[in-house]
């Protein structure tokens, strides 16, 4: 479960469409319409991925009067047939009980339930779970394993978002970085050599 407390805001007068927001939004909460980012308040999980990444300073975060929380009902997950839950998780490698996402310390049967129940991309397990928006380096290959258990192979965006594997940025070609100037590669790279 994640408790959300703050929103993302767009600031129209600086934003300029780039789209680096869009990119890197866990939830899909953000698009860019008619050259502008426009954020759903109902989906942003407060994750500060499209605030950090823009480079106009057209995001930011702002308090909400109350908390949203984001989670499946463990009431939903006791009504699943325990046998399909636990065998969808051991397809996917994973044990039910067991964290998968240790930012919001999501367990396994979670988003396998957001699965079961019809989420069919990351974006959506993360908008019914909350995983994800944390730091998104383990979890995210792993609901791409239980994804893929569930529903075969994925059309992945162009975003760049769906890792099914932990890489570190000594994995990452020359020509990711440049396809993806947004994850600043090369910038954390230099930084570390200096």
């Amino acid at each position: 479960m994640k408790i959300v407390r703050y929103q993302a805001r767009v600031d129209e007068s600086k934003c300029n469409g780039d789209k680096l927001c869009e990119n890197m939004c866990p939830a899909g909460a953000i698009k860019v319409i008619d050259k502008k980012a426009v954020v759903d308040p109902d989906n942003c999980m407060a994750c500060l991925r499209c605030e950090d990444v823009c480079p106009h300073s057209a995001v930011t975060m702002e308090k909400l009067p109350h908390p949203r929380f984001v989670g499946v009902d463990p009431a939903e997950i006791e009504k699943m047939d325990v046998t399909d839950l636990n065998a969808l998780c051991l397809e996917a490698g994973l044990m039910a009980d067991i964290p998968m996402c240790f930012c919001t310390w999501t367990q396994a049967k979670e988003a396998a339930t957001a699965i079961m129940q019809g989420a069919k991309t990351p974006e959506a397990v993360t908008r019914k779970t909350g995983v994800c928006t944390g730091c998104g380096i383990y979890c995210v290959g792993s609901v791409l394993k239980l994804l893929k258990a569930q529903w075969g192979e994925l059309d992945p965006p162009k975003s760049g978002l769906w890792v099914d594997s932990t890489v570190s940025m000594w994995d990452v070609s020359d020509e990711v970085e440049e396809k993806y100037p947004e994850f600043h590669l090369k910038e954390d790279k230099q930084v570390l050599f200096e």
